[in-house]
């Protein structure tokens, strides 16, 4: 692991590789939940495994739309300088707005 840095960069840069960290490990690990149920398991274990499967593909599908809005910010930040606060009636037109628009266009994952 990365060492601890007093710098918010350094800081933001780790969060983020640990966010994708996350969705990774979430990915390897949904096949081996949504596997058909095994001639020997229990029923409470197979119960068990439905319900980490669907935590961990919620879990995964936020991660994702985490991700399409850090790159969403990220791609308006390189229009210009992205202020630290925006009035409400601003952050809904110029930020969130277009996120809520970009979930409508593009089919669920």
């Amino acid at each position: 692991m990365t060492p601890p840095s007093d710098e918010p960069d350094t800081q933001a840069h780790v969060l983020v590789e640990r966010v994708f960290a996350m969705l990774c490990e979430c990915r390897t690990l949904l096949p081996k939940l949504e596997r058909p149920r095994q001639p020997n398991e229990r029923p409470s274990a197979e119960a068990e495994r439905i319900l980490y499967s669907t935590l961990v593909s919620a879990l995964e599908n936020g991660l994702v739309r985490a991700m399409e809005d850090l790159v969403s910010v990220c791609s308006l930040r390189d229009r210009g300088p992205v202020p630290v606060y925006l009035p409400k009636r601003l952050w809904r037109e110029t930020i969130l707005s277009p996120l809520l628009r970009r979930g409508r266009e593009e089919p669920n994952h």
